[in-house]
């Protein structure tokens, strides 16, 4: 049987609206099995420091100043905006604004991909590759600040490719500097935003320098506005000299620091034995330049985003995981431009290009995000619509919580959930919001208690003794006397007799000083909650 062109072209049509159908529902199907559990998880120590940091601000406890930290404070302000809006004392609002984080990035790539590639396809499959990447992570990778800042990196370089307005290069700095606001790591992908202004503003026929540099300036102009509007909070409050003096804690060469220039050249080099970035890199650009000067105009700045995203865990003071993630997430929006550019040079309407697409699909969904789970998707939803308890460790906290109990003698025990979750709820029974908190643990994840409580912590360093484990035991006088001038409404939370996770954490005059100054109150399982003896009196 034999098939006329039209006949072709209504196939590939039809193959191409089925294929649309399928990533939908694909994305539709990740979302219900993630995201109501998702909202149940309790924080990692990164991001309950930044909870614990925002509710002592708002109590009159100075970060940077009172409480010794070496970070932006981009997510210390998203948890105060949100302790503000829905209450402190509860976690899921910083879940529910990562998802929503999310779902933004996405639906900028649609609308990026209708205006630039004509067609919404491409970025509904780089929606499904980046939902793959962020479902696929557990508590200790989730909601993480180089994610947030790198989703607001993206959303800067996609408005400044859509349309012809002026205003785009304005919002493009905006949403920059949000993101730097989160991470200083941004400006890695500076080089990425100047190729596509020059891009955007350089004809190379006529040699004119001017429209680029007054883009340029427009754009830098902005970007230093919105920075200075980013640090307002800092330099109103008197804390932005205390905050560079704190960044020197994680200067290279520091006690925190442990990058060389022969690791970090180690870790950009071993990036590219990842075959999927190297050949995504030569693919795209291969393509775009055979398709000549618009395709390169778009192709181009996302290839040096992910070629300085390679580069990103190089730069920071110590290797994380979690510093992979912009690589990953920049890589999405690079499959998005792939299979546009497939579509383009295989024909819009073919079967063969719709084939290829369903290829470049498979890539995008290149694995079941481990966090993607029906059965605890069902049993939290079950739950909240019951009003009773998930009385279970949470799908994304298994590796770290123990459903039973736990031998305190070893290492990497964990804790148990059940006892942590009666803990916390003690702690909102049976404390007030003025009722200093301090969590003395040794061993990872510390259990997170001043963000899932509203509680201010009386440590003087980020995350409580996550703070000696990172900066030693130089810092544990600072940590003892905290504790001895701390008020009466102070209760300490710690599993005595624990064997610490590392000797930077085996803190014995921390253990004493509470011993001492501190009386037991109440025990759940392994937690031990001690409230502070009246001055002048102590433990026998």
């Amino acid at each position: 049987m034999n098939f006329d062109i039209q006949d072709t072209r209504r196939f590939g049509s039809q193959a191409f609206q089925a294929l649309q159908y399928v990533v939908v529902g694909l994305i539709a199907i990740l979302t219900a099995t993630w995201l109501p559990h998702y909202l149940t998880w309790p924080l990692w120590p990164d991001a309950h420091a930044y909870a614990s940091l925002a509710i002592g601000w708002d109590q009159g406890i100075e970060p940077y100043r009172d409480v010794a930290t070496f970070n932006f404070p981009g997510q210390i302000y998203l948890f105060w905006i949100l302790g503000k809006i829905f209450g402190w004392g509860v976690t899921w609002p910083f879940y529910a604004a990562d998802a929503a984080l999310i779902a933004i990035v996405g639906a900028f790539m649609i609308v990026w991909s209708r205006r630039v590639f004509g067609e919404r396809l491409s970025g509904l499959i780089g929606l499904l590759a980046l939902a793959v990447v962020l479902l696929d992570l557990d508590i200790s990778q989730a909601g993480q600040r180089d994610w947030h800042s790198t989703a607001f990196v993206m959303i800067s370089l996609m408005v400044l490719q859509c349309g012809q307005s002026r205003f785009r290069f304005v919002w493009s700095a905006v949403f920059f500097a949000a993101g730097f606001v989160f991470r200083p790591h941004v400006v890695l992908f500076g080089p990425a935003i100047i190729a596509a202004i020059a891009l955007e503003k350089y004809d190379p026929k006529q040699r004119a320098l001017k429209p680029f540099v007054s883009t340029c300036i427009l754009w830098g102009f902005v970007f230093a506005a919105c920075l200075v509007a980013g640090f307002l909070p800092l330099i109103s409050h008197g804390l932005f000299g205390a905050f560079l003096d704190d960044l020197k804690i994680a200067r290279h060469g520091g006690s925190y620091a442990a990058m060389t220039l022969k690791t970090a050249l180690v870790l950009f080099l071993a990036k590219f034995v990842m075959r999927e970035y190297l050949l995504m890199i030569v693919a795209t650009l291969t393509l775009a330049f055979r398709s000549g000067r618009n395709s390169t105009r778009v192709v181009l700045p996302w290839t040096v985003a992910l070629i300085f995203a390679l580069a990103y865990q190089s730069v920071h003071p110590i290797s994380h995981d979690y510093l992979m993630l912009p690589m990953k997430t920049i890589y999405a929006v690079n499959l998005a431009i792939l299979a546009a550019l497939v579509r383009e040079s295989l024909g819009r309407e073919t079967l063969q290009a719709a084939g290829i697409s369903a290829a470049v699909v498979l890539l995008a969904m290149n694995k079941w995000p481990d966090e993607c789970s029906p059965q605890a998707a069902l049993r939290s939803t079950r739950a909240f619509l019951t009003g009773s308890g998930d009385v279970d460790v949470p799908h994304g906290a298994r590796r770290y919580f123990q459903p039973g109990e736990v031998d305190v003698s070893e290492r990497r025990s964990g804790y148990p959930w059940a006892d942590y979750v009666a803990t916390i709820e003690y702690l909102k029974a049976k404390t007030t919001p003025h009722t200093y908190v301090a969590g003395a643990f040794k061993r990872m994840p510390f259990p997170s208690l001043n963000g899932p409580t509203g509680r201010p912590s009386p440590w003087p360093g980020e995350g409580g003794t996550t703070f000696l484990l990172v900066l030693g035991l130089e810092k544990e006088e600072r940590f003892i006397k905290a504790l001895l001038n701390a008020p009466e409404d102070t209760v300490v939370v710690w599993v005595p007799g624990e064997r610490a996770e590392a000797d930077r954490v085996n803190f014995e005059r921390l253990d004493r000083t509470i011993a001492e100054n501190f009386a037991p109150e109440a025990s759940f399982g392994i937690f031990q909650i001690y409230r502070r003896i009246p001055a002048g009196k102590k433990n026998p």
